[in-house]
Order: C-alpha cells, then sequence, then structure tokens
C-alpha cells in the first residue's frame, strides 16, 4: 500500500461548511479528497443491523449523525490551511 501523503484541512458535522470548504479548494484549483462518515448507519455485528436500526434515534442529535473529513496534499497543505484561515474556517 502507498503512504498517504494527503493531511485533513477540515473536518466537521456541517454539511454546509463542508460544502463551503469543498467549493474554497475547487476555486483556488486544490486537490483534495473527502470522507462522510455516518455514525447511525454503521453496522453493528453481521446479521445485527445498524446502529439506528437496532437502537433508534430517540435523543440522538442527526444533524450531527454524519461526519466530514477533506484532507489535501501534503504539497498543497500550507496554502489550503492558509485560504481557510482566510475564509473564517479554521
Amino acid at each position: 500500500m502507498f503512504p498517504d501523503n494527503y493531511q485533513s484541512v477540515y473536518t466537521g458535522f456541517d454539511p454546509v461548511k463542508f460544502n463551503a470548504v469543498r467549493d474554497l479548494l475547487d476555486a483556488h484549483n486544490i486537490k483534495y479528497r473527502y470522507t462522510a462518515d455516518d455514525h447511525q448507519g454503521r453496522l453493528l455485528l453481521p446479521g445485527r443491523g445498524t446502529v439506528r436500526g437496532a437502537f433508534g434515534s430517540l435523543g440522538a442529535d442527526l444533524s450531527a449523525s454524519c461526519q466530514y473529513e477533506i484532507k489535501v496534499s501534503s504539497k498543497d497543505l500550507t496554502k489550503a490551511r492558509s485560504i481557510l484561515h482566510d475564509n473564517g474556517y479554521c
């Protein structure tokens, strides 16, 4: 497996901020990778279903059920952090 030369520049639960950060990076031609991890949709055990299916969602903050992370190449890290800082995303 190749080493991961990408560093995280954003991690959060807000889909609006997530998309705004992606738009900023796109506007400055910075390539990125992202992940969206749905904590409520995780499988428990084979044949047991998901967390939401087993325990329900009563009382759970569904707006914070999906965690987003954006990573940029190490060579673009300083530029990306500067752009995000200048736009209030740090």
